[in-house]
């Protein structure tokens, strides 16, 4: 098999991956945000009113068990709610790529307890779809990666447009990663998607170590 047949199958299979792993990422969150989470928020209701009939009947104990168990139901929602939003990002449709961001932050920031911020010099607006969710992605890899395997307790994501050059940066302060997990031909498959995410928007992705052993994931590419 010569070498441009290789690279078109090579193509080909990235391709299907990526659309595959699209694919159950959104039918799982669909799953958690319909079914998952609406069995959640059953328990809780009903929960509370087992516990408004028990303290009917004087039994203060036994009103405080289920008490706790609507206020646990309750909880493991809002954390259904989180994974969801970061499997199906409504938002990114609904109102770009900034606010989707600042979404997924705000969940991130609550479900793992860590301060996430974003920043927008200007009103973004991205009208290509698969644009958006690419870049949205590519941001929620760099900062899964930085929470799962850096330790980050401080993630800051920055969202700029000057003279049609638009600039992604996720920045953390854990440990930092060895460079050679930062290549396209890594054998991490979270950093190859990454990377063939930033070829497919005709992007530069690169990954920095800072000084203070974090890391700076940066996406640049022209936008129309």
């Amino acid at each position: 098999m010569n070498k441009r047949l290789k690279k078109i199958f090579a193509q080909q299979f990235e391709e299907s991956l990526l659309a595959m792993t699209e694919e159950c990422k959104q039918s799982l969150g669909q799953e958690l945000h319909d079914n998952l989470g609406q069995q959640l928020a059953a328990i809780a209701y009903q929960s509370r009113a087992l516990e408004k009939k028990i303290v009917n009947y004087a039994d203060v104990e036994s009103a405080q068990v289920a008490a706790a168990i609507a206020l646990q139901a309750q909880q493991a929602l809002m954390a259904c709610k989180q994974l969801a939003q970061g499997l199906l990002p409504f938002e990114l449709a609904r109102d770009g790529l900034a606010i989707a961001l600042s979404e997924f932050a705000t969940s991130i920031a609550h479900l793992y307890d860590i301060h996430c911020e974003v920043s927008c010099t200007e009103e973004i607006a991205i009208q290509d779809a698969t644009v958006a969710l690419h870049l949205y992605r590519i941001a929620q890899e760099a900062i899964n990666n930085a929470l799962r395997h850096a330790g980050a307790q401080h993630l800051a994501i920055a969202l700029t447009l000057k003279k049609n050059r638009l600039r992604l940066s996720i920045i953390d302060d854990g440990c930092g990663f060895s460079g050679d997990h930062t290549q396209a031909d890594s054998t991490s498959m979270g950093i190859k998607i990454m990377h063939y995410r930033a070829h497919q928007l005709g992007a530069k992705l690169h990954f920095f170590q800072l000084a203070n052993g974090g890391t700076e994931v940066r996406v640049k590419m022209k936008v129309r």
